[in-house]
């Protein structure tokens, strides 16, 4: 299995670029991965793959949150 144009593979749950039959415990877009790519570039010592795939899944939890939170006050502000 792959992915289709680098995004997200959520029915193989893993990310783009990764071999066929690795398998992530969690799962994330391909641009939190050239985001979290590019910034631990300015840090050698932290840029290992183990976390720049931390780092993209922490980025996307928090972009997950952010449209979370935003569709909820959006719903509040509908029933007021």
């Amino acid at each position: 299995g792959g992915c289709d144009k680098g995004r997200h593979c959520r029915s193989h749950k893993q990310a783009c670029g990764q071999r066929d039959g690795e398998v992530m415990s969690r799962t994330f877009d391909s641009k939190c991965y050239e985001l979290a790519e590019a910034f631990l570039a300015d840090s050698p010592d932290l840029d290992t793959e183990a976390n720049r795939r931390a780092l993209a899944s922490e980025i996307q939890d928090v972009i997950e949150g952010f449209v979370a939170d935003a569709e909820a006050r959006r719903q509040v502000r509908e029933a007021a």
